[in-house]
């Protein structure tokens, strides 16, 4: 079991209502959102970086991208978890975080996150504004979220080889979808963010049924 894994365990036995997927603490449920916290490993060995995490699930990725988390000390720049004081360590970790719960659990709707990522701008990364497109669709804003879209599938095609290779694809796709009709792009959204939900090990912390708590899923 793994470092973040270990202590992440020891903090959801205070934290019940959040959940344990892979290496991250996640807050449920995970809808278009993934919400939660993780731990970085640095070049000192016993020293991490502590996030606390929102990444819309959108578009395809392979790992939880942190273009919309911050990273979190608490006054407390050098963050360790010492073998020798592991449960020490994972009380500090849960002092930490327990600040940033609430806020976290208020950007479970795609309009909560628009807010939360009110910097994306004309201007911005074009990744972020892809996802911010992604988003104004989902909350149906369709003839904004289309408009831009085509405009970043023809910014796209600007681009160098290198930096065309993971977005050039993924808006040609979607180009293709609204072309035939801009409904159809909810489907090829939900299955993209499905196969995220999949890969991150997220699936535990999804929509939660009044007979079912966190701490009956598996970790």
């Amino acid at each position: 079991m793994s470092r973040s894994r270990s202590l992440f365990r020891l903090i959801q036995k205070s934290m019940p209502d959040l959940v344990l997927c892979k290496d991250m603490l996640v807050i449920p449920p995970t809808e278009h959102v993934v919400r939660g916290f993780l731990l970085e490993a640095t070049s000192q060995r016993e020293r991490v970086y502590l996030w606390k995490v929102t990444t819309p699930l959108l578009r395809p990725m392979r790992r939880v991208i942190l273009n919309y988390s911050d990273r979190i000390s608490k006054g407390e720049p050098n963050l360790y978890i010492r073998k020798d004081s592991f449960e020490e360590s994972a009380e500090n970790i849960r002092n930490i975080i327990s600040d940033d719960v609430e806020y976290l659990r208020s950007i479970r709707h795609p309009h909560d996150f628009l807010r939360h990522a009110s910097w994306v701008v004309d201007g911005s990364p074009l990744l972020e504004r892809f996802d911010q497109a992604l988003i104004r669709y989902l909350v149906g804003d369709v003839p904004q979220s289309v408009r831009a879209l085509r405009a970043l599938d023809k910014e796209a095609d600007q681009l160098d080889a290198g930096r065309r290779e993971y977005i050039g694809p993924l808006l040609k796709r979607v180009a293709r979808e609204i072309d035939k009709d801009p409904a159809g792009l909810a489907a090829l959204l939900s299955d993209w963010e499905q196969q995220n939900v999949e890969r991150l090990g997220l699936e535990p912390s999804r929509l939660l049924s009044d007979s079912t708590t966190p701490d009956a899923l598996p970790a």
